[in-house]
């Protein structure tokens, strides 16, 4: 059911994502099966136990240390599943996982963070479209658009998803294009900030060394130049220069003190060589 309806919300024909009550209930309809099967397995578990004399959830209890309360006997049992997004060891299996990749290739050369942008043209253009598909199906009358990212979440991150998918197709796999030569290994993590922005951070580990990726100027800390490449000028003026806020960051706008850094530590001494700070958890890609 769960597939069926991803495939339905997928579909050139939005007769499904436009409605307003489908979505909400083909999942609480999928839900509700989900939540009868666990119960199914939970009582199969119970019976299973019961016939094989394994321990009971009574026995799989232990007293806290801290108060008269019972936690899980972590020495038994484990409390949530590897699976789940939210518990200690899903995050302790990527540490793993992490750590793993850290022994078999050394340090990343690229550290990357790619952030969604609401003002693509292509992704202003899907906004305009659903917007009129919406007004359409629900026959109210046409106005001028509200056109907010948040009130398209699933066009917004299925875009998103799409653009990862060809940028590492066609750019990060492409020796040709590429620029740093094969690729060997990546870790991409999604993540959402405050307003719901969805961003990427990867590890990438690559063909060329640090210092290779530096000396064909891959690597680099200084502003391009603006007769040159105008356009990468613009974004990294745009993209990639920190501007103080005294309520984001606790320095008025103008802080340019490098002996007092603002809280998220701008602006940064140039170093004349790449390492990893032991006191931050993220790599720094520092160069001249």
């Amino acid at each position: 059911m769960a597939q069926d309806a991803k495939i339905k919300l997928n579909s050139i024909i939005p007769h499904f994502r436009s409605d307003i009550y489908w979505p909400s209930w083909i999942y609480l309809q999928a839900e509700s099966r989900r939540i009868f099967q666990n119960s199914q397995r939970l009582l199969k578990g119970d019976s299973m136990n019961r016939a094989h004399n394994r321990p009971t959830g009574d026995q799989l209890l232990q007293q806290s240390m801290f108060g008269d309360w019972n936690i899980i006997n972590e020495k038994i049992s484990a409390t949530l599943p590897a699976f789940i997004r939210t518990g200690e060891p899903f995050f302790r299996n990527a540490e793993l996982n992490i750590n793993a990749l850290l022994k078999s290739f050394l340090l990343p050369q690229l550290f990357v963070t790619l952030t969604f942008s609401e003002h693509w043209p292509q992704f202003q253009g899907i906004l305009h479209q659903a917007q009129e598909n919406r007004q359409r199906d629900w026959g109210a009358a046409r106005q001028s658009p509200n056109l907010l990212p948040t009130d398209f979440p699933w066009e917004a991150v299925e875009y998103y998803y799409e653009q990862i998918y060809h940028l590492r197709q066609y750019l990060l796999t492409a020796s040709s294009a590429s620029g740093y030569g094969k690729l060997r290994e990546s870790v991409m993590r999604h993540e959402f900030q405050l307003r719901q922005a969805i961003h990427t951070h990867m590890l990438l580990w690559v063909q060329l060394t640090i210092p290779e990726l530096i000396e064909k100027n891959y690597i680099c800390a200084d502003v391009p130049d603006p007769t040159m490449e105008p356009e990468l000028h613009r974004l990294v003026i745009m993209h990639q220069i920190h501007t103080c806020r005294e309520h984001l960051c606790g320095r008025p706008p103008g802080h340019n003190d490098v002996s007092n850094p603002c809280a998220k530590g701008f602006p940064q001494p140039m170093s004349d060589v790449t390492y990893h700070p032991p006191w931050r958890i993220a790599l720094q890609i520092c160069s001249i």
